[in-house]
């Protein structure tokens, strides 16, 4: 079965190889970018539930 690659992520994982980042380098950023993003919206959901307790 041959799988399909999304343009865009190839087109991402060859521009950061070329710039010698290595794959832990690319895996740590997308971590830190989902910890971060999930931090956000955790504290906007504690926002909003302690305007409507309020």
């Amino acid at each position: 079965m041959k799988e399909k690659l999304d343009k865009d992520w190839v087109s991402m994982l060859l521009e950061a190889k070329q710039l010698g980042l290595t794959i832990e380098e690319v895996s740590r950023f997308f971590q830190q970018k989902s910890l971060s993003k999930y931090l956000y919206l955790n504290q906007e959901k504690e926002n909003k539930d302690h305007f409507r307790n309020n």
